[in-house]
């Protein structure tokens, strides 16, 4: 299929306006599209990171409240400052940031 603007077969400038006017319209929905795509994207990850800032802190005031520093992240494993699982670092690997 050719497109409307074929530079093999010209066209008048009337058809090359309509053939413009179609492309545009076609663009200008796609576009619609987009941005609607994107703010519904947007809109999610907002309630993402509400959510986990509402656990994060729910978890946080349940850590201070028991005195355990261990778990800050809700996972059932045992962290140390660093964030690293104890278990799993041994003595001799330096711990990087």
């Amino acid at each position: 299929m050719t497109s409307p603007l074929d530079p093999d077969q010209p066209c008048g400038p009337a058809a090359a306006a309509v053939a413009l006017a179609a492309e545009a319209a076609v663009f200008e929905a796609r576009s619609r599209m987009l941005h609607e795509a994107i703010d519904a994207l947007d809109t999610r990850i907002k309630a993402m990171s509400e959510t986990l800032n509402r656990l994060r802190s729910a978890s946080t005031a349940r850590m201070t409240e028991s005195g355990d520093r261990r778990d800050t992240h809700g996972s059932g494993v045992d962290v140390d400052a660093t964030g690293l699982d104890r278990r799993e670092r041994s003595p001799s690997t330096p711990c990087r940031p």
